[in-house]
């Protein structure tokens, strides 16, 4: 009776364990299961995220190809205009008649910022804006993604006014579908500016205008929000506008 007894305590014992074991792995793979769908979740997030980036980048490329379309032909202009005062001061030399002194150059230099003395310290093209993506190629530490930028894509307000840096002559105006308006600035000393996403232009072709001029307001991204990309060119070489910009 006393081993009878002394054996049922034991099963009863074991018993317990056996129930708490299996309550263990109930929870267990309970668990594994909800880690499981954190990680489908997560792979599902990062194919979007992935995909999202990808769609960005190549909005972001058609952006860069039309402005650097938009550049060449500004300095084609530029180069013709430099060609035909050339041949009229020869012609003048030749007439015996007095040289014409190039204007255009100089106008510019009056009303815009010298750009050789000026980094580090031009304004920004939007007030209380927040560099989202830098200048050159960024890449991505988790979806290993590179992402190459002629320029730094600063997100604002939508509806924020877009100045101009700097004093200048407006020199092209153009449209993208997925940016929306683009305009450059030509300033002394073959500097141009570039200010995309506009959702509203203030400015027509050839105007010229002071620095701080508002140009345009800032436009809505499709993924909300709203950002404004800008540019700085040396004649043909794209520069890092942070290094213009005040600290």
């Amino acid at each position: 009776e006393e081993n009878r007894a002394a054996l049922e305590e034991s099963y009863r014992k074991r018993s317990g364990v056996v129930k708490e074991q299996q309550g263990q792995m109930k929870t267990f793979s309970k668990k594994k299961k909800e880690k499981q769908v954190v990680l489908n979740t997560l792979k599902k997030d990062k194919k979007k995220f992935t995909g999202e980036i990808q769609a960005n980048r190549k909005k972001l490329q058609k952006l860069q190809v039309k402005i650097e379309e938009l550049i060449k032909a500004e300095q084609i202009a530029i180069e013709k205009e430099k060609e035909r005062q050339r041949l009229e001061a020869e012609r003048r030399r030749k007439a015996g008649e007095v040289p014409v002194k190039d204007t255009s150059e100089a106008d510019l230099a009056k009303i815009s910022g010298d750009f050789d003395k000026a980094i580090g310290l031009l304004p920004w093209p939007v007030e209380n804006g927040v560099v989202v993506r830098k200048f050159g190629k960024v890449r991505d530490p988790d979806l290993h993604i590179v992402t190459t930028n002629n320029g730094i894509d600063i997100s604002v307000p939508s509806g924020a006014p877009v100045r101009a840096v700097s004093g200048g002559k407006i020199a092209q105006i153009a449209y993208l579908p997925t940016y929306g308006n683009i305009v450059i600035i030509r300033h002394a000393k073959s500097y141009l500016t570039v200010y995309a996403n506009l959702a509203k232009v203030n400015v027509a072709k050839n105007d010229v205008g002071a620095g701080r001029e508002v140009i345009g307001l800032s436009g809505p991204m499709p993924e909300g929000g709203s950002l404004v990309h800008f540019e700085i060119w040396k004649g043909k070489v794209k520069q890092d506008p942070q290094k213009w910009l005040k600290k």
